[in-house]
């Protein structure tokens, strides 16, 4: 994604009002007008410990900054994939809470162009714990699926490119909530980095539409919305078991220095 590498991105690290910050950070800062240093030190230390995992990296959403202009950028490339917000979200330095009847934002990520059939995760860091059978993001062609459902009492659905949801145990919906796809024959569920289940579910076709965060994208129409408020969202190719424990870990240190943990 980045053709000059980590490295052209260290050494382009700007100072901005008195401080040293990133590429990413910086073009944030642009992009947002942030000016609230608590944010920016923590964008800028997750940007540092995501290093090795950036060229994997298509989109993420941090939702730093308390309204729906900053939460609607993606922090990897402020210039893609930024979320347009409909229906009736919260937005604050918690992060974006969607009501779960009319709430959803679109992404302009396509899992049949954002990459190859089998290399491709989702990840959604939850607020609350739901028992309803609502949608954290994804999109639904009525054959092909590209989703996370986790359920905190009974299955979980959590499918990537494939016709048939791979479901597993329960997953509370609080904190960081992941599926990741890197072979045509497995599908792994992850909560707070940690595996909770895989699956020897085939990979079929990626869904041609869109993904939407906060509802499910069945056919270019928002259905099973969710009342899950997130403080980030992120879409990665295909994640390790210890890569994901890597996202998890920086995102966990972003949610200290912002005061929101879950």
């Amino acid at each position: 994604m980045f053709g000059f590498g980590y490295t052209g991105i260290i050494a382009s690290m700007k100072k901005v009002g008195g401080a040293s910050y990133g590429a990413l950070t910086t073009a944030w800062i642009t992009a947002t007008g942030e000016t609230d240093v608590t944010i920016l030190g923590g964008l800028n230390t997750f940007e540092t410990s995501i290093s090795t995992i950036i060229s994997k990296g298509k989109a993420v959403y941090p939702y730093a900054g308390g309204n729906a202009t900053k939460h609607s950028y993606n922090f990897l490339n402020t210039a893609l994939y930024q979320h347009t917000f409909f229906g009736g979200w919260t937005h604050n330095s918690n992060g974006a809470e969607p009501n779960g009847s009319n709430a959803y934002a679109t992404t302009g990520i396509n899992p049949s162009t954002i990459s190859t059939l089998n290399n491709l995760s989702l990840h959604y860091y939850g607020r609350v714990n739901s028992a309803s059978v609502s949608a954290m993001m994804g999109s639904f062609d009525g054959s092909n699926r590209c989703h996370l459902l986790p359920n905190a009492n009974t299955v979980s659905y959590m499918g990537i490119n494939e016709s048939t949801a791979f479901g597993g145990s329960a997953i509370t919906t609080n904190g960081l909530i992941s599926s990741s796809r890197l072979l045509s024959t497995t599908g792994k569920a992850y909560k707070n980095g940690s595996l909770v289940y895989s699956d020897g579910s085939n990979s079929n076709v990626a869904p041609n539409l869109q993904l939407y965060v906060g509802a499910l994208n069945v056919n270019n129409l928002p259905l099973y919305y969710t009342t899950v408020g997130s403080s980030f969202c992120a879409v990665f190719e295909g994640l390790t078991d210890a890569e994901n424990t890597l996202l998890y870990n920086a995102i966990q240190s972003l949610q200290t220095t912002l005061a929101r943990n879950v």
